[in-house]
């Protein structure tokens, strides 16, 4: 398909669009929200979600759909605009204080455009290129240094969080509770370790999610589907002639929504997912595409 590049410009400025939105919120109108005062997430940029995490999921995703277009040759007609649309929802990310999804993204994303700017390029410069990751998560680290203090006293939190959710898999191993009945069910196994004060709503790991409420099998579909989808991807990227920028894309957020899934429920926002299937099916439509036609390395 020969438009897969321009719609994936598209998702990529819609993004950028967001970014742009989310910072003026936030530093324009005095940290102003759409969905009404906020009372959560003060200070961060949210844009239109209510939650600052998915939020950054979102702009990860884009980021990776944003840097792995800067294939060999760089410099094609819309090179300037997507360094400005990778600069926008960079700070937006940055702004979130997001500190699993800042990681994971800004490394991941430098990983991808290592990996599109360097193909065909000398070894010199390619293991150069492969330093940036250690960099962005240095620069990560920085940006949620404050935050980065509370981090091992929320990861008890979590982990005592996810001890209490496979108790409740346990019960229930094949049958789970139920599409969308964790809050309700988790009441039964909430003990005084985790605070009695709030309702959790989400275990923030959405394979313990899928889990608890359709149980260890049908709960297991979707990861596998999306485990096959990658390796398929892998599979047709991995010849050196064979380089596409967007399937570089595909398999950059697959890999961020599989790791941040483990800490958190940002891949059970519906935005979210939309995102997700439309850079993947561009990607298998690419696959299809240049198997019938003579291979050529992408322009952008």
């Amino acid at each position: 398909m020969k438009n897969t590049g321009q719609l994936a410009d598209v998702l990529l400025f819609g993004i950028a669009l967001n970014a742009i939105v989310a910072l003026l919120f936030l530093y324009g109108f005095n940290d102003f929200s759409i969905c009404g005062p906020k009372q959560h997430y003060l200070g961060s940029a949210t844009g239109t979600y209510i939650n600052r995490n998915a939020f950054a999921s979102l702009l990860s995703m884009g980021l990776i759909l944003g840097v792995s277009r800067f294939a060999h040759p760089q410099f094609d007609k819309g090179f300037w605009a997507r360094v400005c649309a990778c600069g926008a929802i960079v700070a937006a990310l940055l702004a979130t204080q997001s500190r699993a999804a800042i990681l994971l993204g800004l490394g991941i994303a430098s990983i991808c455009f290592a990996v599109s700017v360097g193909a065909g390029q000398r070894r010199t410069l390619r293991v150069a290129l492969f330093v940036l990751p250690f960099v962005a998560v240095v620069a990560g680290l920085t940006a949620v240094s404050g935050r980065s203090v509370f981090a091992f006293v929320d990861l008890q939190t979590r982990a005592e969080l996810w001890h209490q959710t496979l108790i409740m898999i346990a019960d229930r191993p094949f049958t789970g509770f139920g599409l969308d009945t964790f809050p309700m069910a988790f009441e039964r196994y909430h003990l005084p370790s985790l605070p009695v004060d709030v309702v959790w709503l989400h275990p923030h790991n959405t394979y313990l999610t899928l889990w608890s409420e359709l149980g260890m099998i049908a709960g297991s579909l979707i990861p596998l589907a999306v485990g096959w989808v990658f390796l398929v991807l892998l599979h047709a990227q991995y010849p050196s002639a064979n380089h596409s920028s967007i399937r570089v894309a595909a398999i950059g957020v697959i890999s961020f929504a599989s790791l941040h899934a483990l800490v958190d429920f940002s891949m059970e926002i519906q935005a979210n997912v939309f995102l997700f299937i439309a850079i993947i099916a561009l990607a298998l439509v690419e696959c299809r595409s240049r198997s019938e036609t003579p291979v050529e390395v992408e322009n952008g």
